[in-house]
């Protein structure tokens, strides 16, 4: 197993065969905070696994399976201007019950990823919080001044 497989911590970025990934600034401390409400260390390692081969796949370019695609989860508001395209970007998430990750793929560096933040969540609806988090989080990494 890759070292970085065996590590406690979120890895801050990956380097695959079709992309990268790269984690925003606040993120590694929004894992923590939503490792610390998953109760049983087998749910955690189970969690950190998840993650851990999940990103692996993604950068890799693998197919992912049905419990691992990305779920789209909105657009982040006022984007439509600021990147290239037409409309807004959307942004994703991965789910293993109860913790979230959310992320965007840039519309400016092809092929880099970008893991906004983490949040546990015991319900389905998608909540203001998050897409607030995910705008911020776009606009002080991708749009540059």
């Amino acid at each position: 197993m890759e070292e970085h497989l065996k590590q406690k911590h979120v890895v801050r970025d990956w380097k695959g065969s079709k992309c990268n990934l790269t984690h925003c600034m606040k993120s590694e401390k929004s894992y923590d905070e939503a490792m610390s409400h998953v109760a049983p260390t087998n749910k955690k390692r189970t969690i950190e696994t998840y993650l851990k081969l999940t990103y692996q796949r993604l950068v890799d370019g693998e197919r992912l399976s049905g419990d691992s695609c990305p779920v789209r989860e909105a657009g982040i508001q006022g984007t439509a201007d600021a990147g290239p395209g037409n409309g807004d970007i959307h942004y994703y998430a991965f789910k293993k019950k109860p913790i979230r990750s959310y992320f965007w793929y840039s519309p400016y560096e092809k092929g880099l990823v970008y893991v906004s933040h983490y949040r546990f969540k015991n319900y389905q609806k998608l909540d203001g919080k998050d897409t607030e988090q995910v705008r911020n989080n776009f606009f002080s990494h991708e749009v540059k001044k």
